[in-house]
């Protein structure tokens, strides 16, 4: 329910639904998070997708590759030097960046130091961007 909602861009109606759930004592598990941290940055809210991802830590969750994704790229799109923080850290714990993540790190150039921090994921340049 909460997936349909966020995907049809209606996240505050899934945020709703989501607390209500939790309310009732559903206890949500990694996938509802993901689905609301996506939802968020889909919406470029920051703030909120923040909030969740707090909140999603404080209950014991530790981000997956796909949560870090999600996180990393609606980082880049608003520019923002988390991301870039965020990407080391899913370095350090030996999480493999996707195609799509070391791509956006790539377009929006937060740092200087972007494409050695790539470079030094190991990362094989065997797929194809539209760059």
């Amino acid at each position: 329910m909460i997936d349909t909602m966020s995907k049809s861009r209606n996240v505050e109606k899934a945020k709703e639904v989501f607390n209500t759930m939790k309310k009732r004592r559903f206890v949500p598990d990694i996938k509802s998070y993901t689905i609301m941290l996506e939802g968020w940055g889909q919406e470029q809210n920051l703030l909120r997708l923040n909030v969740v991802y707090r909140e999603m830590r404080d209950e014991g969750f530790e981000l997956d590759v796909v949560t870090y994704d999600i996180i990393i790229i609606a980082h880049c799109k608003e520019r923002k030097y988390e991301a870039l923080e965020l990407f080391r850290e899913m370095e350090a714990k030996n999480f493999k960046p996707t195609p799509q993540s070391i791509k956006t790190v790539l377009i929006r150039s937060l740092t200087s130091d972007s494409l050695s921090t790539l470079k030094r994921s190991n990362f094989p340049p065997k797929f194809k961007t539209s760059l």
